[in-house]
């Protein structure tokens, strides 16, 4: 099985290109690939909470690092 981060400081379900885009690539990956995304927390946690719940891999949500 193929291992695979994928890392992101945009992810679903946020509105844009990158996290459309990211949703799509990540929801057809092979079943053979073991996933993992790791994605900057950009809203309140319970705003990813349900979408987060649904998905078939672990998302791990970082907050941004203040300067």
């Amino acid at each position: 099985m193929m291992r695979m981060i994928v890392a992101t400081s945009q992810y679903a379900p946020e509105v844009g290109g990158v996290p459309r885009l990211l949703a799509y690539f990540t929801r057809h990956c092979p079943s053979s690939v073991s996933l993992h995304l790791l994605s900057v927390q950009q809203q309140p946690t319970a705003f990813y909470q349900t979408y987060d719940a649904a998905a078939p891999f672990p998302i791990e949500r970082i907050a941004p690092r203040r300067a």
